[in-house]
């Protein structure tokens, strides 16, 4: 069978609706109603939002080259930090701070629209014999806050969602004030021990540069110094040298303590050791620590794909364990050798100044006055030197403590919310009108998608690929002996229909030959062959010809109805004598047979009865002998047989004829059903001839679509409003 391509148009789609639109438009509605119902009831959150802005000191953040994967990949560190302060923003730490700032009134009105926080507590202390936690408003808020930030942006928005529309602007608001502040409090923490550490020293060092220039003055007027020589031997070289040595391990030592004082101060938190200058600076510790920030960042995007237990979530954790200990292990190392450095400055410190002492000692013995005066005033110059060392410290450790890799500050307060951020009743009208359309046109698809029955012209041609002989329509009567009898001679319109099928079957079979044979058959049962096969028996014999009609259903025969006589004689009857037919004796005579004659050329050969075992019947020896005698006496002989989709008697009854006619019937006519029986009946040696389209009730979609669309070959000729016509037949 030549397969043909499959169309379908913006016809065809419209004929599909139109088909369907009734069912199509009543589930729709109530698919709207259904989701108005839903919107109706839905309780409505406003949302507020507010924005801030992280700021970058751009000098202290430069993208590196990090690799990952086996792969080189460029980091930009701005987004990392941006992603790292939302997902922040979305911690219980922040989250608890804001509970802090709010009274028992706010957070009633945070939980009212939801529940009574009373009746919670006190169901939980029944549940636990007394025993509750403080209801947890931390947990709770956090089920309405939001935070999201655009990429290549700066800005982070915040977002609160509320029944109360108040309540989402001051939370929000609330929320972007605690974080902000949150952040500022721990980057001024970090340094800020420090600063107080030095500017004691400073302070100290001050008082002690002033006693001792009080010194050196007092010393000059009780000895009346003028002038001191700037060359006084090796012993006073070696006193210089001393105390230079001895003010560089004192600086040494001051700024040892100063580092172990900062490094107490951040503790174990890696975001306060980095915030550290000193730390800042090794690229080691931050290219880990960004990549620690890196692998955080990609946990939460797993945990939204993964479970706790997938491998990749596992390979990652392993990741975040192994840089934190590395951190740890390189902070722990590297406090160790702050320590050691102190304690051999403090050492250093003792050393010199045992050295110093022994050295003035044995200035003071050589050179008396002026090495005593030499000594107060390298003294003093040294403390000078100590007080301008601790000052510049002071100075970049204050300016340290306001500098900071980001700053933070707010862009836009929220605002009140006027309308809810939840389905609106303006939205839900036209959702639910988009539904409709939606329904009215994709129910009809899907159900056409698997509605597997004949409703086209176009269906029978190209699932058959056999031409269609006519159509019939639908005639409004249950009556099947008047539709069988007398529809033709009181509906012109029938009758034509017939006369178009007579047309075809001319022009598709040698009808001049004489002697024919036809079996008429269908897939199914119910879909009017026996009908058919009487009407088309009337039709044949107007055209003058001598019609034998045998009804070969030996299961359910109906013909004997139709034509309005009993069953008692007929095939059955005839087999069950056991008499041999005579192919020279006139059938008409055997008495067994009861041949019954309507006039016009038109015969009726019964089924005489029904069999239990039909196939055996008909391809018996004796009946083979008596379809065969049968021929000789008729111009044309319509054998009526059950569906052949069902049952194989026709394919049996067709070695005895010459062709095949197929019913099919619009919308019960199963398209798998009817390739199936077509094909059977085309390997016998009475083909299929072609197909007639009966019962068609639905002219629209018998011409507009099916499997591949309309055909011209058919529809073209096809008129579907035959009453215009009707005066020219009542004319004759």
């Amino acid at each position: 069978m030549e397969s043909k391509e499959v169309k379908f148009g913006i016809f065809d789609l419209i004929n599909v609706v139109l088909c369907r639109w009734k069912i199509s438009l009543f589930v729709g509605f109530i698919l709207a109603g259904a989701f108005m119902f839903y919107a109706a009831n839905i309780q409505k959150l406003y949302e507020a939002s507010a924005q801030v802005t992280v700021e970058f000191d751009t000098e202290n953040i430069t993208d590196f080259t990090a690799v990952m994967d086996d792969s080189v990949e460029q980091v930009n560190l701005l987004d990392t930090i941006v992603n790292t302060y939302i997902e922040k923003i979305k911690t219980r730490a922040v989250a608890e701070r804001v509970v802090e700032e709010l009274d028992d009134a706010f957070l009633a009105r945070i939980t009212t629209p939801f529940f009574d926080v009373e009746e919670v507590l006190e169901e939980r202390a029944l549940e636990n014999d007394g025993e509750v936690e403080p209801f947890d408003y931390a947990g709770f808020i956090l089920k309405f806050v939001s935070a999201n930030g655009e990429e290549d942006s700066q800005i982070i928005t915040i977002a609160v969602s509320h029944p109360d529309p108040e309540v989402a602007m001051l939370l929000a608001n609330l929320y972007v004030d605690t974080f902000v502040e949150l952040q500022t409090d721990i980057r001024s923490q970090t340094n800020i021990k420090a600063v107080e550490f030095l500017g004691q020293q400073v302070d100290s060092m001050h008082k002690r540069v002033k006693e001792a220039e009080k010194n050196l003055q007092d010393y000059r007027r009780e000895r009346n110094l003028v002038s001191v020589d700037q060359s006084r031997g090796v012993m006073s070289e070696r006193v210089d040298r001393i105390g230079e040595l001895l003010t560089q391990a004192q600086i040494d030592h001051f700024e040892t303590q100063s580092k172990l004082d900062e490094l107490s101060a951040a503790g174990e938190d890696v975001e306060m050791l980095l915030q550290v200058s000193f730390v800042g600076e090794n690229e080691e510790w931050v290219r880990i620590y960004q990549r620690l920030l890196e692998l955080k960042r990609e946990r939460v995007i797993l945990e939204q794909t993964y479970l706790r237990k997938h491998p990749k979530l596992i390979a990652n954790q392993a990741s975040i364990d192994s840089l934190n200990q590395s951190l740890k292990v390189a902070v722990q190392q590297f406090k160790k050798r702050v320590e050691s450095e102190f304690k051999n400055t403090r050492a250093r410190i003792d050393n010199l100044e045992s050295e110093l002492d022994k050295a003035e000692t044995a200035v003071l013995d050589s050179e008396s006055a002026f090495t005593d005066y030499r000594m107060l005033e390298a003294a003093l110059a040294n403390q000078r030197d100590i007080l301008q060392r601790l000052l510049k410290r002071y100075n970049e450790t204050s300016i340290a403590q306001n500098m900071a890799v980001s700053r933070f500050s707010i862009l836009n307060k929220a605002e009140l919310p006027k309308e809810p951020s939840t389905l609106s009743f303006r939205n839900a009208v036209l959702m639910s009108g988009a539904l409709v359309g939606i329904t009215l046109i994709g129910l009809p698809l899907v159900i056409e998608l698997f509605d597997r029955r004949l409703k086209s012209f176009s269906d029978i041609e190209v699932l058959s690929g056999k031409p269609l002989l006519g159509h019939v329509r639908e005639f409004k009567t249950t009556d099947s002996r008047f539709l069988a009898q007398e529809a033709q001679s009181q509906d012109p319109v029938f009758a034509e229909s017939f006369r178009a099928i007579y047309s075809s079957l001319h022009l598709k079979s040698d009808l001049a030959g004489r002697n024919l044979s036809y079996v008429v058959t269908s897939a199914l049962p119910g879909e009017g062959k026996s009908t058919m096969l009487c009407n088309l028996a009337s039709s044949l014999t107007r055209h003058g010809y001598k019609v034998l009609v045998v009804d070969a259903d030996l299961r359910r025969p109906v013909q004997h109805k139709l034509f309005g006589v009993d069953n008692e004689t007929g095939i059955m009857a005839w087999y069950d004598s056991e008499l041999q037919c005579d192919p020279a004796e006139d059938p008409m005579a055997v008495k067994e047979l009861g041949i019954k004659h309507f006039g016009k050329g038109l015969y009726l050969l019964p089924s005489g009865g029904v069999s239990a075992n039909p196939t055996e019947v008909i391809s018996s020896s004796r009946a083979i002998g008596l379809f065969r005698s049968l021929k000789s006496h008729f111009d044309i002989i319509l054998y009526d047989t059950p569906p052949a989709g069902i049952f194989p008697d026709a394919t049996l009854v067709a070695d005895f004829a010459n062709e095949t006619i197929f019913i099919a019937r619009q919308f019960v006519a199963k398209r798998d059903l009817v390739t199936y029986a077509i094909h059977a009946l085309n390997n016998t040696r009475a083909p299929v001839v072609g197909v007639i389209f009966n019962g068609v009730k639905n002219h629209t979609v018998a011409i507009g679509y099916g499997v591949s669309g309309s055909t011209p070959q058919y529809a073209s000729g096809y008129q579907k409003n035959f009453s215009k016509y009707r005066s020219y037949y009542q004319s004759r």
